[in-house]
């Protein structure tokens, strides 16, 4: 999308949208912080249960929890393939904060260390989809941090099931509308690891900005990335989540590639219907 559109996606954007992480920079390093806040809690607001005679941890946030309840909830959150990744069951309940305390890092540590390869995304995918704001930005301290606010609250992002790295997948405009097309952990595959990808690309891990992929529900060029795993051109986007399948007229009326053996292509929601038609790098390297 150009920037007039993600900026228009952005200022219609609430704060319930909690993708990745929703708080600057700033924030999240200070969450490291031990804070002098004191909570003066009775009970857990996990489980309700008073503190009395309980094992109890205090976050560097300043507020207290049963022991066995933070490990409880740490470890139900953890990433998988299933769903986009938010990372919020790993925040305090009650001030949002990343929990943090030494006894828990080896809960925390691999999810730490995802957020940061998350972020890293979210710069490269702001890059591409906003150049001019970016190299702007570059200089601005406070401006590339409302900028990366803003790629966490709206970029999607999810797991991949083949190498159990983060790839970009989307906005979280769409992946709320997702109607559980992709909900098999096989489909979380990113473009890298599709099998579509490496019958086509030498080098799918490096080559990935110069894929050119087919919309799955008709022939045309895709210029949109959906749920994870869909492809989409402009028209079939504009019709989620009610996108139509338009059949290909086949033969030599249909002028892009097919798939090795077919003189068709198939389109629909089937995951079947995805294809890579080319990698621009791959074809001026061979030229």
């Amino acid at each position: 999308p150009n920037e007039a559109i993600f900026h228009s996606i952005m200022q219609c954007s609430t704060s319930f949208f909690m993708c990745v992480c929703c708080r600057s920079i700033s924030t999240l390093a200070s969450s490291k912080m031990t804070s002098s806040f004191k909570d003066n809690s009775t009970e857990c607001a996990i489980c309700f249960e008073p503190f009395d005679g309980t094992e109890t941890i205090t976050l560097t946030c300043g507020h207290r929890w049963h022991t066995a309840c933070v490990k409880q909830q740490l470890q139900s959150a953890k990433p998988n393939t299933s769903q986009r990744l938010l990372f919020s069951g790993y925040r305090c309940a009650k001030c949002k904060a990343f929990c943090d305390h030494p006894d828990l890092r080896d809960l925390t540590r691999k999810t730490d260390e995802l957020r940061e390869r998350v972020d890293a995304l979210v710069e490269e995918q702001l890059k591409a989809d906003l150049p001019t704001a970016w190299e702007g930005a570059r200089q601005d301290r406070d401006a590339k941090a409302r900028l990366l606010d803003e790629g966490r609250r709206n970029y999607a992002f999810y797991l991949c099931g083949g190498c159990d790295e983060p790839y970009f997948g989307g906005t979280v405009e769409c992946a709320d509308l997702q109607q559980g097309e992709l909900i098999a952990s096989e489909d979380r595959l990113c473009q890298a690891c599709s099998p579509r990808t490496q019958e086509i690309c030498q080098h799918p891990f490096e080559h990935g900005a110069y894929h050119v992929w087919k919309c799955r529900y008709c022939c045309n060029p895709a210029t949109f990335l959906c749920y994870g795993n869909v492809h989409f051109c402009k028209p079939c986007h504009d019709r989620i989540p009610n996108a139509q399948a338009i059949p290909c007229v086949g033969g030599a009326c249909c002028t892009f590639p097919k798939p090795t053996g077919q003189t068709t292509h198939s389109n629909g929601s089937s995951r079947e219907c995805e294809q890579l038609y080319y990698c621009a790098w791959c074809e001026s390297s061979s030229s």
